[in-house]
């Protein structure tokens, strides 16, 4: 068992008792002392103690409810269980005589410390910036601060911002002090005419300048100069409309950090999540002095008007990020970014499961842009209509639609964001219980004319971003027999772990969403396995894609494009076997089978199903002729040129299956033996065929069937009906022609 301890320290510094956590037996979570710093992992389970503080009635330990659970009303020992809470905590420790703090530091169990943690923020913020300047005017924002803006919505505002000044925004402050924007100014200074000056063109215009002027000795070139001359000289400056911006939005985000200080240090309560705010004002409040303190800024002036349009604040390196987090921290005084955290100082803010599901919705967003050929990622957040949130939007209203085209074939391809397909028989809805996957992507062949809609030929695919530990293993190495796996699900039930079940649930979206053809997770995991096919193709398949945050191209997001892409070609190609299956699907569906009339459907043995079966009906004249028929194991048709004459490519010719019917003769089921072969008029007479009225005749061998159903003896079989023959004509129909006949 692993044991840490740290010092509990009161406001002047002095220890005033330890905190000590050690690992559970058995259990081999993180567990490490950092700079008095406790360093734990993230879903761990620990046991703490507290040691040493002098104790006058009950301890108060905080953040209590997001993270400990006490062994007894003391409270000063128990299980601290860090669940999905990731970052630096601040825990305050109290009694009646002292309090003090100890510093917790969570670390992610499958990210690199904070490093991609914060790229995630980093990412949200990037495109939750960019819808903002799609859907506001920034060049209208007010160059004042509102001092009455809410207090959860200024911290809102300031979590993002040392959420980027603490992460990739110093970058940008460094490439923005080393390499400033600059500019060249003109000018004006006046000179005596013998004064030496540079030459050029503006010096020629100032020589012959008219105004006052004065002689020149007579060997001069020119009869006289000007009594000034207006000399114009370039200077390099720093004080341009972009570094103008720049010390604006330092000494307005300096303004903001000291509100959100002062309004900590106005509480009396001193809670983990205020001295937490505390502390991030304190360091967002230094990393700004030390900027606002560069050389640079002693010569820019103040800035007049907001410059969105500035083509260096749009497209240059640092500029162009700062103007973006500027943006994004400046209409969060107007605007709280939804997605369900309630306290931006809360040790739940860091929840890490629900930013990457926001996190892997926008990078699959941007992966399908990426195979579409426009990214709509920024579209994914939108301003509410109160003007007071920008959120996610989810369900129908989420959608992004691009237009394509793949093999030729014009493609709708469409995702949405938390769809909801509720049980119902429509198209796009669940034939069992709702479902809401995270990411749902719809892929929809455009002006398709065939027997079936578009919207039969479309498909679904859905991915679920899961943040927990053990995914690919589930999906790559699948348990060796049966009684292995009804083992493994048997011991995850009763753990109550979901490890098992992700894979189901993928089945379940799959299967239970009508025109579902694949469904996947997206996992911060290490190693890529290629997905499960359920036939020979990339479609119908389920399995599981890495997806990590990482600086640039987020990890995975390569392999995930490449299989989009193959998804789209694969959906646009109408000569795969998925397609096929879906258009006879679509085909097969479109009506559905009669109900009522005779309960016994019973069929002869058949080698394809009843409605690819075809059955030559062949109708006999006379009790003679079946006779004849019976006694020489023969059926013959018309052939020649008169009429009922059957040509010799006829589709009847091809049934293997033949039912005899008459007037007043009971249907008989009779399967062909032999192929058809001609006979002439004489050689049916040899045989002693009733009455051969004409020159030549298609006969087959035929053999008596004994799996005849019962039902087929009462079927009223008439040509005219059947086939718009006349009567007495052979057809061809199939068997699940006449068992919806023996039905209905």
């Amino acid at each position: 068992m692993s044991a840490a301890s740290a010092p509990i320290r009161d406001a002047a510094g002095a220890v005033i008792g330890t905190f000590a956590v050690s690992n559970l037996p058995g259990r081999s979570d993180r567990l490490e002392l950092v700079d008095e710093q406790i360093v734990l992992q993230e879903e761990g389970t620990y046991v703490f103690r507290t040691e040493g503080i002098r104790l006058l009635g009950d301890l108060k330990i905080q953040p209590s409810d997001e993270l400990f659970s006490f062994d007894d009303a003391s409270r000063s020992r128990g299980r601290l269980l860090p669940r999905q809470h990731v970052g630096r905590i601040r825990v305050s420790v109290r009694s009646a005589e002292v309090e003090g703090v100890v510093v917790l530091s969570v670390r992610p169990k499958k990210l690199d410390e904070e490093t991609e943690y914060r790229q995630m923020l980093d990412d949200i913020a990037d495109i939750a910036a960019e819808a903002i300047l799609q859907g506001f005017a920034p060049a209208s924002l007010a160059l004042v601060h509102n001092s009455a803006t809410r207090p959860e919505l200024l911290y809102q505002q300031f979590a993002f911002l040392h959420a980027r000044l603490s992460g990739a925004g110093e970058h940008d402050l460094a490439l923005v002090l080393n390499r400033p924007h600059r500019a060249w100014v003109d000018q004006e200074e006046h000179r005596l005419p013998g004064a030496p000056v540079r030459g050029g063109a503006r010096q020629i215009r100032a020589l012959t300048r008219s105004g006052a002027r004065v002689p020149t000795p007579a060997n001069a070139a020119l009869r006289s100069l000007p009594l000034r001359l207006a000399i114009t000289r370039s200077e390099e400056t720093l004080d341009t409309e972009p570094n103008r911006f720049i010390a604006f939005a330092l000494e307005r985000w300096r303004e903001l950090a000291c509100r959100v200080r002062d309004n900590f240090s106005d509480q009396l309560r001193r809670s983990g999540p205020v001295a937490r705010g505390i502390d991030a004002a304190d360091e967002v409040i230094a990393i700004l002095d030390r900027a606002l303190s560069a050389p640079m800024f002693r010569e820019v002036g103040r800035l007049a008007s907001f410059p969105i349009a500035n083509q260096v604040l749009q497209k240059r390196a640092g500029y162009r990020e700062l103007l973006r987090t500027f943006v994004l921290t400046e209409t969060g005084a107007q605007l709280a970014l939804d997605w369900d955290i309630q306290d931006a100082f809360a040790a739940s803010q860091r929840n890490i499961a629900t930013l990457y599901e926001y996190w892997a919705f926008l990078q699959l967003a941007k992966s399908v842009g990426q195979v579409c050929g426009e990214d709509l990622s920024p579209h994914v957040l939108e301003p509410a209509k109160d003007g007071l949130s920008l959120a996610f939007s989810r369900g129908k209203a989420s959608r992004l639609r691009w237009t394509t085209s793949a093999r030729g074939r014009s493609m709708v391809v469409e995702l949405y964001f938390n769809r909801d397909f509720l049980a119902s028989r429509v198209l796009d809805a669940s034939w069992t219980r709702a479902m809401r996957p995270d990411c749902s992507l719809r892929i929809r062949p455009d002006g398709f004319s065939t027997d079936v809609s578009a919207d039969d030929l479309s498909v679904w695919l859905h991915f679920d971003a899961k943040y927990r530990v053990e995914y690919a293993e589930q999906f790559a190495k699948p348990p060796a027999d049966d009684g292995d796996r009804a083992v493994e699900a048997e011991a995850i039930e009763r753990l109550a772990r979901s490890k098992r079940e992700d894979l189901l649930k993928m089945h379940a979206y799959r299967d239970a969403i009508r025109r579902s053809a694949g469904a996947y997770v997206l996992y911060p995991g290490e190693q890529h396995h290629e997905p499960f096919v359920e036939h020979h193709e990339i479609l119908p398949g389920v399995g599981a894609f890495v997806l990590r945050p990482t600086s640039g191209d987020s990890a995975g997001t390569d392999v995930l494009e490449r299989f989009l892409a193959d998804v789209l070609d694969h959906v646009a190609d109408r000569s795969t076997h998925h397609e096929r299956s879906r258009y006879w699907g679509a085909v097969i569906h479109r009506v559905p089978p009669p109900t009522g009339g005779n309960p016994d459907r019973r069929l002869p043995v058949l080698a394809r199903p009843p409605s690819d079966t075809q059955v030559l009906c062949g109708f006999v004249r006379t009790v003679g002729h079946r006779q004849w028929v019976e006694h020489h194991g023969i059926y013959n048709v018309r052939a020649g040129d008169r009429p009922g004459a059957v040509g010799a490519d006829a589709a009847l010719l091809q049934a293997t299956d033949v039912v005899l019917y008459g007037r007043d003769i009971r249907p008989t089921l009779w399967g062909r033996a032999g192929a058809w072969f001609v006979q002439s008029q004489d050689e049916m007479a040899a045989l002693a065929y009733p009455d051969p009225g004409g020159r030549v005749y298609l006969c087959c061998p035929i053999e008596r069937r004994e799996d005849e159903p019962e039902w087929l003896g009462l079927l009223q079989l008439d040509s005219e009906r059947w086939s718009g023959q006349p009567i007495g004509t052979p057809f061809v129909t199939t068997w699940q022609d006449l068992l919806d006949a023996s039905v209905s």
